[in-house]
């Protein structure tokens, strides 16, 4: 997770639900004069939701997953690569 995705995702934990609007109001100093603050962050979201991180309670509408997703680690992999 990236340092604003961290800050989203705190932002969200504080907030309970939170909309797309809130989260952007609230982060776009992020990007010069908020150019392109709604694309970019509506995209983070998206990606923090598909990662588990997050979920779409209705369109525009953000909460902290109830559930992170587990791994199952394969007993037959020793490393990584």
């Amino acid at each position: 997770m990236t340092e604003k995705q961290k800050a989203i995702f705190q932002y969200v934990k504080f907030v309970g639900i939170a909309q797309t609007g809130e989260i952007i109001t609230q982060f776009e100093h992020w990007y010069y004069n908020g150019y392109g603050a709604s694309r970019h962050i509506g995209l983070m979201l998206g990606r923090m939701v598909k990662a588990g991180f997050l979920n779409r309670v209705k369109r525009g509408h953000y909460q902290i997953a109830s559930s992170t997703r587990v791994v199952a680690k394969n007993k037959n992999q020793l490393k990584l690569f």
